[in-house]
């Protein structure tokens, strides 16, 4: 590959030297010692190549299982093979490549170096390009997740039931096949079910209206037993004052005769005597007694 490169980048150097007529006596001085280079650097490229094969191999198979046994390694692994590759290019390769240059033009040796750099630059951009498609891809494959991931579980959840009765019904029905059930017997099966259900479901409606209708009649009881315990007729009214207060105040009869006869004094009315005000538990209602009168 190497070789390829430089071949490429001095033939290209050649072409452009080889466009004017007055430099034909370099152009062909560069191309003998292009020559020259590529016959003595041919041994040592395949050297090189072979010895870069044979690593790769090596590397893959120590590193292959643990690569694949340990796969956040992999990279480590990888960077290892690169790093020994790279230390067998610098130690057998890099030498060779240097003379070689050296023995180049100073122009060529330009012509060159611009080529390489023009070189390392497209694949550094094919990197990034790389990478940056990379990155999509798994940014797409993660939204795709994402937004399918809901979708698979809800359709899991909802074929679940159906699986599990198509996996009843397939039961049932091999079961049936292998007893030698009739059609008849099925149909009658099935109307003695659909018939429980429907007694079951007549019966848990009866026993709600049932709790609905003793709820009631433990209210209107209640209620009944409160008027009963606490009837209005038996609550006293709480003692006037202003009355007792008129009767102190009242004038006194006159004193004299009415047609020659002595007039007598009435009788004192009989008035209660003013009592401690009531407490506020004497407006509660009180147990009727029946020796007191009314």
């Amino acid at each position: 590959m190497i070789c390829n490169q430089v071949e490429r980048c001095i033939t290209d150097a050649t072409q452009q030297n080889g466009r004017t007529e007055e430099e034909k006596p370099v152009t062909h001085a560069a191309r003998e010692t292009a020559d020259r280079t590529k016959e003595a650097l041919a041994p040592y490229a395949a050297g090189a190549r072979d010895t870069a094969v044979h690593l790769a191999q090596e590397a893959r198979d120590r590193f292959g299982p643990a690569v694949e046994a340990l796969g956040p390694k992999a990279r480590s692994g990888a960077a290892e093979a690169t790093r020994g590759a790279r230390v067998q290019y610098a130690k057998h390769l890099a030498p060779q490549l240097e003379q070689a240059f050296a023995a180049l033009p100073p122009q060529t040796q330009a012509q060159t170096l611009k080529a390489v750099h023009r070189a390392q630059e497209a694949a550094l951009a094919a990197k990034h390009s790389a990478g940056r498609a990379a990155e999509g891809a798994r940014t797409a494959a993660d939204q795709a997740r994402a937004g399918l991931a809901p979708r698979v579980g809800a359709a899991q959840a909802a074929l679940a039931p159906v699986a599990l009765q198509a996996q009843q019904r397939g039961s049932a029905a091999l079961t049936a096949l292998q007893g030698h059930v009739s059609a008849a017997e099925i149909s009658e099966l099935a109307d003695r079910n659909a018939r429980r259900e429907q007694r079951r479901h007549r019966r848990g409606t009866g026993l709600a209206v049932a709790g609905l209708l003793a709820i009631g009649a433990g209210l209107a009881a209640w209620q009944w037993w409160r008027r009963q315990s606490s009837p209005e007729w038996l609550v006293e009214p709480p003692a006037s004052i202003g009355t007792t207060d008129t009767a102190t105040e009242a004038p006194a009869a006159p004193a004299g005769s009415v047609n020659g006869s002595a007039a007598t004094e009435p009788a004192p009315e009989e008035h209660p005597e003013p009592g401690p005000p009531p407490k506020p538990q004497d407006d509660r209602p009180k147990p009727h007694d029946p020796r007191k009168p009314h």
